[in-house]
């Protein structure tokens, strides 16, 4: 799916005979670099470069502060210094932040890729999820090993820990998301989890949008624009509301690997 040109710049770069290799210069002056440099043509699965510029700090923006890990008093979160952010969470061993400008960044641990960044390194400061450069974020929501997020025409992603299917994307081994961006697709890897966001799979074939949304330590839940709520990933104790917990009650402690409208019920939820 990427540009012709690209992958010749790349080749160019890995050939397997180091006299071979292009040399600085004439990569510069290939096709797909020139468009990217001038910012003209974009060749596909390139990011616009103006869209990977951090942000400009502002003195006028909120402290982030953050205690935990052995520290006994609130201390400031620098690298979130002059950013004005919007939303944030925490799962058992990473976090996540929403800005104003609709970036979301993540960081601490990823053994399970809940970071959203391709791989499972583990970061001291925050980094942008480029998976969801070309949409704007509006909330997040981190549990245990996986990630949560909505943006702003009210588009569901998960990434990280798929094990009890919790990320609520469905048994496909390879959904298909090129039409919201153009970063390869992506599978659940052999431990079941998603390096990258994807969309969380709606069951009425995707009418309609989300409102809000949470993550839990297995298992997530969503209410849609219509006020419909959805459960999915592990059930047990009747935590997904569907029905009773147990044969005993006629219900059943199996995963929802997509989401699953809740219905009335012994373990439905009620109002506090």
């Amino acid at each position: 799916c990427y540009d012709p040109h690209l992958l010749g710049a790349i080749e160019g770069m890995l050939h397997k005979r180091p006299n071979r290799r292009a040399t600085l210069p004439e990569l510069l002056s290939r096709e797909a670099l020139v468009r990217w440099g001038q910012k003209r043509e974009l060749p596909l699965g390139l990011p616009d470069r103006s869209a990977l510029d951090d942000l400009t700090p502002s003195a006028d923006s909120p402290d982030v502060m953050m205690w935990g890990g052995g520290a006994r008093l609130p201390r400031l979160r620098t690298d979130l210094s002059g950013i004005s952010v919007t939303a944030i969470s925490c799962g058992a061993v990473h976090a996540a932040a929403v800005c104003e400008r609709g970036l979301l960044y993540t960081w601490g641990a990823s053994p399970h890729g809940q970071l959203g960044h391709g791989d499972r390194a583990t970061l001291s400061v925050r980094r942008r999820v480029l998976g969801l450069y070309r949409l704007t974020t509006v909330s997040v929501a981190c549990g245990r090993s996986h990630t949560l997020a909505l943006t702003s025409m009210a588009q569901l992603f998960a990434c990280g820990s798929h094990e009890y299917g919790q990320l609520g994307i469905g048994t496909a081994p390879k959904p298909d998301f090129s039409a919201l961006t153009t970063i390869s697709q992506v599978s659940l890897d052999a431990m079941r989890c998603a390096l990258q966001p994807l969309p969380v799979i709606r069951p009425d074939g995707g009418r309609g949008g989300w409102a809000s949304f949470a993550a839990a330590e297995a298992h997530s839940a969503a209410i849609d624009a219509r006020g419909e709520v959805y459960a999915w990933g592990c059930s047990d104790d009747g935590r997904l509301g569907l029905r009773g917990v147990g044969p005993a009650l006629g219900g059943d402690e199996t995963e929802r690997p997509a989401p699953t409208r809740e219905g009335d019920s012994v373990e439905a939820p009620r109002r506090v």
